[in-house]
């Protein structure tokens, strides 16, 4: 080290894309990492005794690797008093802090250190103070603008954006930064689209071409009879009850807002479905009361490895509500990847499923 063979190197941003071991032995993938902790194994291994320089130094690229149980280890055998370098030790224990889900103590430690007159070390410590404001709730905040992770990270937290999900025939959106979403239904005959597309019915984009069955602004932040707004564990959370028309049909739900669009398809049904993959049956009974349900439709299509999807076969539900959507004569079960099967009741409306083929 004194003749310079040897000297510590930092790297921002150092982003590894695998968090965990992969294959027998463990690799470094950054070739130029790889060289330099191999150096710093060279120079350790000619030491009688590791120095608290040497324990600290080894536990910043131990973190560098995601291997943060070892670093944990490395860094409790080192003595600050032993330390020139306080500053730096501060930071790696406040640092997991995080990882020991302690953020109050490490925010008690970086405190300490955010008005240090460097402002390279003073930014670190701050940062660490921001991320521990978000957890407790508020908003994301820039300390670096020249740190481009730092930036993407507030921006992400300022932008519009929402997911929702329907139950039951009530929407709950969860979201950020909006003021009102535009909700559009379509109606859907749901065995003419299955047939079209069996492993697709998520992808129902085509809808947004036509003019929907029922549209409406609702208001994120207003309450009405049918609707309820609340915040929960920090998101903000918006409920509302689909029209009274459209609870009872098959309907493409389609929410616009901001510069996003979500969709998913909704069906009305009072099915309760046993798949039993093993054997390749399945079982429909009234949610209610659990009672078979009788000539239910069933329609089966298959897809092979190389992606080609062929009907399999259809049929009715016999008197205990079951149905074999796997064995026919016709054709082999070789291949078979995936199954999707459409059930529809005449009264209690259709469900689509996806099952694998039954292992031998």
């Amino acid at each position: 080290m004194e003749r310079n063979w040897y000297s510590h190197k930092e790297y921002s941003p150092l982003v590894n894309a695998r968090a965990h071991q992969l294959g027998a032995t463990r690799k470094i993938l950054n070739p130029e990492f790889a060289s330099q902790y191999n150096r710093l194994l060279t120079v350790l291994s000619n030491r009688r005794t590791l120095t608290a320089d040497d324990q600290l130094a080894l536990t910043y690229y131990l973190l560098l690797q995601d291997r943060i149980e070892t670093a944990m280890s490395h860094f409790g055998k080192v003595s600050k008093t032993n330390l020139d370098s306080k500053i730096q030790y501060d930071y790696c224990d406040a640092y997991l802090d995080m990882y020991r889900a302690d953020p109050k103590s490490a925010a008690e430690k970086a405190a300490v250190w955010a008005d240090h007159p460097v402002p390279r070390w003073a930014n670190r410590f701050k940062q660490i103070l921001a991320q521990v404001d978000e957890i407790n709730g508020a908003s994301a905040t820039t300390v670096d603008p020249k740190d481009n992770a730092e930036v993407q990270t507030e921006l992400a937290a300022r932008a519009p954006s929402f997911d929702f999900k329907v139950e039951n025939g009530v929407a709950k959106i969860n979201f950020q930064n909006l003021d009102d979403l535009t909700v559009n239904l379509y109606e859907m005959d749901v065995e003419l689209l299955f047939s079209r597309s069996p492993f697709a019915q998520d992808n129902l984009d085509g809808f947004s071409l036509i003019r929907p069955n029922y549209s409406q602004q609702v208001s994120l932040n207003k309450t009405t009879d049918d609707a309820k707004a609340e915040v929960d564990g920090g998101k903000r959370i918006h409920e509302f009850e689909l029209p009274v028309e459209m609870q009872n049909k098959n309907v493409l739900v389609e929410l616009v807002g901001g510069d996003q669009i979500r969709s998913i398809p909704y069906f009305a049904h009072s099915l309760d479905i046993q798949l039993v993959e093993k054997f390749g049956q399945l079982k429909v009974c009234e949610d209610s009361t659990g009672k078979p349900i009788a000539k239910t439709y069933v329609k089966v299509y298959a897809k092979s490895a190389d992606g080609k999807v062929v009907f399999h076969k259809d049929g009715y539900t016999d008197l205990r509500g079951r149905f074999d959507y796997v064995s026919q004569s016709n054709a082999s079960l070789d291949g078979i990847i995936k199954f999707s099967i459409l059930m529809m009741s005449e009264n209690r409306g259709a469900v689509i499923r996806q099952a694998r083929p039954p292992m031998e």
